[in-house]
């Protein structure tokens, strides 16, 4: 394949307006990419090729039709599965039977694609930390995260992307979720070249829950194209989808939002927000929150807040002896830092706080 389509907004809108979805062309072939996975219990796991699938990306009923049936999609979306299976991708499944804690470490050294499944026993606890690095110039890769939580599974995610600007990396994640589960998502962008970031749950099981939390700082010429989508299908579902950053420079970013109440989701609430600190007049901020219903009793909530810092914030912080670069620097890393201190691994949030902070000792937050 040397062309994906992926990010497909849940319900697509003018055409005009270039944010129904994205398509990636001029694909190189891409090779089997290093994962370094280490926990800190021993566990069942086993490489198997990746299975293309035959839904079409670019058609929302497709992939409705699909998740009804229970099956998994992802955040990117199908052409991701077809990309991993045309390069020969193995997928490491990783069946988790008993609570631990797990680091994927992918420092992309080379065109690559790389893919990794939890299977969460009914009633199991599992942490994962994933890095992602790049340093090399014009490198091409992705990374799929699949999840399938079992009955009162609880799991917590946490992603820390830094790449080269140069770096194209396709960044995917989908989940399967059960009655009483629940799913704790924290994003962290730091740098990186144009990504493409998706995170779809289909929350299928009464009172299963999921929770996303980003913080991001997006500048230079940097592109960040987000789709995050929780198809809710039972009853008594929860979803928030929560992003909070800072454009700076020339950066473009696009965040889709969606929560779908589907027929037989009484009781459920869905929520998305984002606030978006704008620090150059050159940035291209794009905000697309969606609430699909089909069902009566539920409640959706979205809110959107962008600007500057206020000229009082500004006075009140000068009056302390801060200048406007320092305060909106400050803020701007805030954003970050609130989502890094949720991260429960000592190392990982002293290395963000390293990048946020060069040069200073790191401050406990």
């Amino acid at each position: 394949m040397d062309k994906v389509y992926v990010n497909l907004l849940p319900a697509i809108t003018w055409n005009w307006t270039k944010v129904n979805g994205k398509e990636i062309s001029e694909l190189p072939s891409f090779s089997q990419g290093d994962m370094a996975i280490r926990c800190d219990t021993e566990l069942s796991s086993q490489d198997t090729a990746a299975k293309g699938s035959d839904i079409d990306a670019r058609s929302n009923r497709a992939i409705d039709d699909a998740l009804r049936r229970g099956e998994l999609v992802t955040g990117l979306g199908p052409d991701m599965d077809r990309l991993l299976a045309a390069n020969g991708i193995k997928v490491k499944k990783i069946a988790v039977n008993r609570d631990c804690r797990i680091f994927v470490d992918y420092d992309m050294v080379s065109d690559s694609l790389a893919a990794v499944e939890f299977d969460v026993a009914d009633g199991v606890s599992l942490d994962v930390i994933e890095r992602f690095t790049c340093n090399e110039k014009n490198v091409k890769a992705g990374v799929q995260t699949r999840f399938i939580l079992g009955k009162g599974a609880k799991a917590v995610l946490s992603q820390v992307q830094r790449t080269d600007r140069s770096t194209v990396f396709l960044n995917d994640t989908g989940l399967l979720q059960a009655e009483d589960s629940s799913f704790e998502m924290r994003e962290v962008y730091l740098c990186g070249g144009e990504t493409y970031l998706g995170a779809r749950t289909a929350l299928n099981g009464d009172r299963s829950s999921f929770d996303f939390d980003m913080g991001y700082i997006v500048d230079g010429d940097s592109r960040l194209d987000m789709n995050f989508a929780a198809f809710q299908n039972a009853k008594d579902t929860y979803a928030m989808i929560n992003a909070n950053g800072t454009l700076k420079d020339r950066a473009y970013k696009l965040f889709r939002a969606t929560v779908d109440f589907k027929t037989g989701a009484s009781g459920s609430h869905g929520e998305e927000r984002e606030d978006v600190l704008m620090m150059s007049d050159d940035v291209t901020n794009l905000n697309v929150p969606l609430i699909l219903c089909s069902e009566e009793d539920v409640e959706g909530i979205h809110a959107a807040t962008l600007g500057r810092p206020s000229e009082e914030t500004l006075v009140y912080m000068g009056s302390r002896g801060l200048d406007r670069e320092a305060v909106c620097e400050l803020m701007s890393v805030a954003r970050v830092a609130a989502v890094a201190a949720k991260i429960e691994d000592e190392q990982t949030v002293q290395e963000i706080e390293e990048y946020l902070h060069p040069g200073e000792d790191s401050i406990d937050r």
